[in-house]
């Protein structure tokens, strides 16, 4: 208990000490108002009162007081500090503050120095103020002195002359003197004069020189072009500047070479910058891009871009689809390709494409840009298309799409077979000819035909034959032999045509009837003599054939147009004259009974002589050597060529062949049927002889012959006939 009585007695003791301390007060000084620059000033600071121990301190401007040799402070006695500046400078006008501090407290007083003194350079401003034109420029004009001095700017024409700057949004003064030059122009270029003056001694001015230099800047116009594709376009870039100026242009961003196989650019000064020029020739697709044009100077950098656009014919549409194919209609779709411009409308072509139509008849639709099918219509069955699609736009038309192939349905012929003859060849065959219907009425591919056939106005039902073909096309005409018929009976007969779909219709009915008896088969013919002039046959006929009534001679010289003579049947040779010499000649002999004309014989080749050159003839059984295929050329040199060895060569095969005195034939292939003109009469199909009066006059009718059922005919004498062969 005793122990804590003596702490806190303590206590009591050390704040009842601490109370009685006083705080310092300080005798507040002052620097004299008239101080000037070089003089000597001193200011005292007293303790007024307190407690000691005191300690006293100084500041300038806020901060501890740095001494020197000619700032001092001086402490005589406890109660007081004596500040002292020797020879003043301008850096010596701030506030001074002195400070008293002991344990009870502190005390403190401020006193200004200040000096009266000319304007001075706080900051000198540079002989040269650069700029950058368009931005915001200052010139710095600090000044000091006291009192404070007034600061002015002022603008030299080129006249000379001094004009004072008054304040505005453009240009402006602040409280710190410096001159502030809103957007600058290259017109703000030029001298500025900073003056500034107190009163105190002289006034303070500086001249200072403003250039503006200007940056690129690029006049921008349209940033989008079109262009028509295969055209030349040139885009300018106008740039304001200072020289020198460094343009660029770029696609895409990748830098374009000054020149190249479409495109250069070239740049043209100007007063006040550069025009740079991008030509683009021949413009296509691929140069649709965005273009910059991008300048740089020492000062800055501008860009303009500009996107360039290529109008082009659209590209052909795709996906050509045709579905729904009918024998007569079809329809064909399609989708359009993306275009940079809308296409306008679509033309749809079509035509037959099939092997059997030689001629391609176009057929053309046009639609608007909103439709992707169409139905075609009108088209002919069993028949190949091809179809293709353009499309159109502002600029022109797009390549046709490829090309798509479709074959429509086929239906049953839609015609008969023409030109359907029957023709009775002995007394059980018929043969029947005729040709197909109009290709435009096959509707499709023809596969054949039925010939039908029965006896007239019976009852009946009708047989046929069948003829099949692989290609039609390939044949002017068609036809078939009916054999086993009765003999002297009349028959109808009909042709129809079909396809994979059906039959088409049947042909008119012709009537025909079968011979009583048979034709002579044909003779055997042999070249008996020969001349320059004439050619001398005979001929057997088979023994056990009936008598024969005529024969007819069918001659053709070098395969031009065949010529007949009407012959006795009573003779068997005869000598061909009025022949022209050196040639080649063909011959044929037919025979004729009460039943008509026979097959004729195979043909004869022969050449007649040449005149004072004794010619060989060539048939079927002779040597090659001395066959028409080697001896015409072997003559044509001989003759032309004139050539010694080979004129001996022939001579020994030409006494070869003359040593061989034996007919010599040559055998062609022939159609074993007879053609003569022909009338009917009714339905019937006869033959007559007055397309051969010119050789022979004949007073007999072979159909009438046949119908008056005479056994033979009378003839009269051969007439003095040159056919002029």
């Amino acid at each position: 208990m005793a122990g804590n009585w003596n702490i806190k007695s303590v206590f009591l003791l050390f704040h009842a000490v601490v109370l009685a301390v006083e705080p310092p007060t300080l005798q507040p000084g002052e620097f004299p108002s008239d101080i000037e620059l070089g003089s000597r000033v001193q200011i005292v600071c007293n303790l007024k009162k307190g407690d000691l121990p005191v300690t006293l301190t100084w500041k300038k401007d806020g901060k501890p007081l740095s001494t020197n040799e000619r700032v001092t402070v001086l402490s005589f006695d406890a109660f007081s500090s004596d500040l002292r500046i020797q020879t003043i400078i301008p850096e010596d006008v701030a506030n001074y503050s002195c400070t008293a501090t002991n344990s009870a407290g502190s005390d403190s007083f401020t006193s200004a120095l200040i000096v009266r003194a000319p304007p001075f350079w706080k900051q000198q401003p540079e002989n040269t103020v650069q700029a950058i034109f368009g931005t915001r420029t200052l010139i710095a004009c600090s000044v000091g002195g006291y009192p404070a001095p007034g600061v002015t700017w002022k603008i030299k024409s080129p006249s000379g002359s001094l004009t004072p700057i008054s304040r505005s949004y453009k240009m402006n003064v602040l409280d710190n003197g410096t001159l502030l030059i809103n957007d600058v122009k290259e017109t703000d270029s030029g001298t500025y004069l900073c003056q500034a003056e107190n009163g105190v001694g002289e006034k303070l001015e500086k001249a200072v020189r403003l250039s503006v230099h200007v940056p690129p800047s690029i006049e921008s116009y349209s940033e989008v072009v079109t262009v028509q594709q295969g055209y030349t376009k040139s885009v300018r870039c106008i740039v304001r500047g200072e020289r020198p100026l460094l343009v660029r242009w770029l696609k895409n961003n990748d830098e374009l070479e000054p020149w190249s196989n479409r495109h250069e650019t070239y740049s043209k000064e100007t007063p006040v910058g550069t025009n740079s020029t991008l030509v683009i020739r021949n413009i296509q697709t691929q140069d649709a891009a965005l273009y910059t044009c991008s300048v740089e100077n020492s000062y800055g950098n501008d860009s303009w871009s500009i996107k360039m656009i290529v109008n082009e014919p659209p590209q052909s549409p795709s996906n050509i689809a045709v579905g729904d194919v009918r024998s007569r209609v079809a329809k064909v779709s399609w989708k359009s390709s993306p275009t940079l411009s809308a296409v306008t409308q679509f033309i749809v072509r079509f035509w037959k494409s099939s092997k059997y139509f030689g001629v391609k008849k176009l057929k053309e639709q046009v639609l608007s840009f909103g439709e992707t099918s169409l139905l075609l219509r009108d088209l002919r069955p069993g028949t190949e298309y091809t179809v293709e699609i353009q499309a159109e736009n502002s600029i022109g038309l797009s390549e046709p799409s490829d090309p798509v192939r479709f074959t429509t349905q086929e239906e049953e012929p839609g015609a008969s077979p023409v030109d359907v003859n029957v023709l009775a060849l002995d007394s059980g065959t018929l043969l029947v000819s005729w040709k197909s219907p109009p290709k435009d009425q096959w509707n499709g591919v023809l596969k054949g035909y039925y010939v039908s056939y029965k006896v007239k106005d019976s009852s009946s039902r009708f047989s046929y034959e069948t003829v099949t073909t692989d290609d039609v096309t390939d044949k002017d005409e068609e036809e078939v032999t009916i054999r086993g018929l009765n003999v002297g009976t009349e028959y109808v007969v009909t042709v129809k045509a079909f396809n994979s779909a059906g039959t088409g219709p049947s042909s008119e009915e012709m009537t025909c009837a079968t011979l009583r008896g048979d034709p002579p088969s044909a003779p055997n013919v042999r070249l008996i003599g020969v001349d320059t002039d004439s050619l001398t046959l005979d001929w057997r006929n088979p023994p056990e054939e009936g008598p024969v009534l005529q024969y007819v001679l069918e001659l053709q010289k070098n395969g031009m147009k065949k010529h007949q003579r009407n012959l006795p049947g009573s003779i068997s040779s005869y000598k061909v004259t009025h022949l022209q010499a050196g040639s080649r000649y063909e011959l044929r002999l037919a025979a004729y009974n009460k039943f008509g004309r026979g097959s004729a014989s195979s043909p004869v080749v022969a050449f007649t002589e040449a005149l004072g050159v004794k010619s060989a003839q060539e048939t079927e059984d002779g040597p090659f050597y001395i066959r028409l295929y080697f001896i015409i050329p072997v003559a044509v040199s001989l003759t032309v060529i004139v050539c010694a060895v080979v004129v001996a060569w022939a001579c020994l095969k030409k006494e070869h062949i003359v040593e061989k005195n034996q007919p010599i034939y040559v055998a062609y292939g022939y159609r074993s049927s007879y053609e003569p003109s022909t009338t009917i009469q009714g339905t019937l199909k006869t033959r007559e002889s007055r397309a051969l009066e010119n050789g022979y006059d004949i007073p007999w009718d072979v159909s009438g012959h046949r119908r008056s059922g005479t056994s033979d005919g009378n003839y009269t004498k051969l007439k003095q006939f040159n056919p002029n062969l």
